[in-house]
């Protein structure tokens, strides 16, 4: 049993076929060619308790588990059967009335030749008449030589409001997840239209939290509504890491009977320059 964003799984134990070898080298990223439901649909069941998808060649299988994110989460089991190039997601339980579902994979999906996803893919369906089109776009990049950095997760956390302050401590479970493409950008889709504190992280120990060490990026406001109108946050985020370490001292040197050197483990700012303190 292995969990898969606080949801276990359970694998259907079967061979993992492998594509034919010879010829050129894949570097085509897999893709879905069928889903069912039938991905944008509405008034979709909620006694479905299964869903299908259907790639353009055969995929790792292990990666599926580990690049899937499912909005709202169950909080039982789910079981994966597999057939050729297909999965079927078996649900525990029956679907929310009038809820958009999303299913979505992220970069660490992967064919058989081990050829990952460029950025995420997500199918998704309602149980209502409507589906959510709230959408919120964002880029991250390093915060010295400006470079986009790919596979940082984002989560975003629902507030009541614009005005809302974010909390000091985030709940168990991100609203929504996606992850950022090899350009750096990422994209949430079919969320709803409300706003959202958005945080990037690079998540180390794939817990789906932020945890001290690691490194994240958040945009120049707390709150950022998601809307049907495609607009990115104008400027680019920058992936930093929380300075947690007291600067310590290393050694006093000399310079004359008047003046002192003294060198410590990063650079300092003084609170005072008054010589007593």
């Amino acid at each position: 049993v292995l969990p898969v964003g606080g949801v276990a799984v359970v694998l259907a134990a079967c061979a993992m076929p492998r594509a034919p070898s010879g010829g050129p080298r894949d570097q085509t990223p897999p893709s879905i060619v069928d889903t069912r439901p039938v991905r944008d649909t509405v008034k979709v069941s909620t006694d479905t308790r299964s869903v299908r998808i259907a790639f353009s060649e055969y995929v790792e299988r292990n990666s599926v588990r580990q690049s899937l994110s499912i909005t709202p989460q169950f909080d039982g089991r789910i079981r994966f059967s597999w057939s050729g190039r297909e999965v079927e997601i078996e649900l525990p339980s029956s679907l929310r009335d009038s809820t958009t579902y999303l299913f979505s994979f992220d970069t660490n999906l992967t064919d058989a030749h081990g050829v990952e996803l460029d950025a995420p893919v997500t199918v998704a369906f309602s149980t209502g008449p409507r589906i959510n089109r709230g959408q919120i776009q964002g880029r991250v990049v390093g915060p010295q030589e400006g470079r986009p950095r790919p596979k940082v997760d984002v989560f975003a956390y629902a507030l009541a409001s614009a005005d809302s302050v974010p909390p000091d401590s985030l709940p168990e479970r991100p609203d929504y997840r996606t992850q950022t493409g090899e350009d750096g950008t990422f994209s949430f889709e079919y969320m709803r239209e409300q706003p959202y504190h958005i945080v990037a992280l690079r998540d180390n120990n794939r817990n789906r939290r932020p945890d001290p060490t690691e490194p994240f990026a958040v945009p120049p406001r707390p709150a950022i509504r998601a809307d049907t109108v495609r607009a990115g946050v104008p400027v680019p985020w920058l992936l930093t890491r929380a300075d947690t370490l007291r600067p310590t001292f290393q050694r006093a040197q000399s310079l004359s009977r008047q003046r002192v050197r003294l060198s410590f483990s990063e650079p300092i700012r003084l609170a005072s320059r008054r010589p007593d303190a």
